[in-house]
């Protein structure tokens, strides 16, 4: 396999994640401009293929064409990293799992109408999205070392840290998740306290915020900690270095959005922001692990 074909398929899956970022963010934000609904057929928009637009009717129909491409440009991914045999022993399951993800995808967004934005189903497609993103993470990682052992780093610590940090994102961003689609987002009013209490009583929307809150509380410290140990740990290399820091800087916006989301009453461009964030973190938790995890 040549060095320059290899380069061009390393380039073209940053893309492919770069496109699965952005996807995601706009969902949130169709969720946010509750716009869920404004196409409430399925796969045609109010029946017809260009719709007439609104804001709404354009941001759900804007979210379906670009899913529908980057499906497309997840075909071509999979031809031509498939179409050499030295790469299909390395790369099949991968791009399988990839492909066969995207097609539930598809299915959930479906059911997301079809459902009329059932909480349960809101939540799942939102979780889907982040496993594509997460498979093709570790595609660009598998394409950025192929053919250089040097990058490979093999740490126990650094690899338990990182999965555990990946589990907690994980977590979290699926406690926002719920957050959102049960709109418990104003359920706890100030900060720190929840609606006057430190404790607050646990009950529907309450509860599930408090948790999140407390998810929240539980991930900066767990970043913070995981920052300090690869910092001083002398086998982590400038790549883990990297994304250590970029995540704790994250973390700390994230805390910064979810206080200002409280005090603006959830301004949908502060909680798009704080999905970004969420996702963020979760992307530099899964680079960290592939990098010290793959070959």
């Amino acid at each position: 396999m040549s060095a320059s074909y290899i380069k061009k398929l390393f380039v073209a899956q940053a893309v492919m994640c770069g496109l699965l970022f952005f996807l995601i963010i706009l969902g949130a934000g169709v969720r946010k401009a509750d716009a869920g609904l404004s196409c409430p057929d399925w796969p045609l928009c109010l029946g017809q293929l260009i719709p007439p637009f609104n804001t709404q009717v354009f941001l759900e129909w804007f979210h379906r064409k670009i899913a529908m491409w980057v499906g497309v440009y997840a075909l071509v991914m999979a031809y031509f990293i498939l179409r050499r045999p030295d790469f299909r022993p390395r790369y099949s399951s991968w791009v399988l799992m990839s492909f066969g993800l995207f097609l539930i995808q598809a299915f959930l967004g479906k059911e997301t109408v079809a459902q009329l934005l059932k909480a349960e189903i809101v939540t799942a497609h939102l979780l889907g999205g982040y496993l594509v993103h997460f498979i093709n993470l570790g595609i660009f990682i598998k394409l950025k070392k192929a053919g250089n052992s040097s990058l490979v780093l093999e740490n126990l610590g650094l690899k338990l840290g990182f999965t555990v940090l990946l589990i907690l994102s994980f977590a979290q961003s699926f406690l926002g998740g719920l957050v959102s689609s049960h709109y418990a987002g104003m359920a706890c009013m100030g900060f720190p306290t929840c609606n006057g209490a430190w404790w607050p009583e646990f009950h529907d929307q309450v509860a599930l915020h408090f948790v999140h809150r407390l998810g929240a509380y539980a991930l900066v410290m767990a970043v913070a900690s995981l920052g300090i140990y690869v910092f001083k740990n002398k086998k982590a290399d400038s790549y883990i270095k990297k994304i250590s820091l970029t995540a704790m800087l994250l973390i700390l916006i994230q805390l910064g959005l979810g206080i200002a989301m409280i005090f603006n009453h959830i301004d949908p461009a502060l909680s798009v922001a704080h999905s970004a964030g969420s996702l963020g973190i979760f992307t530099c938790m899964a680079l960290g692990v592939f990098h010290v995890s793959l070959r």
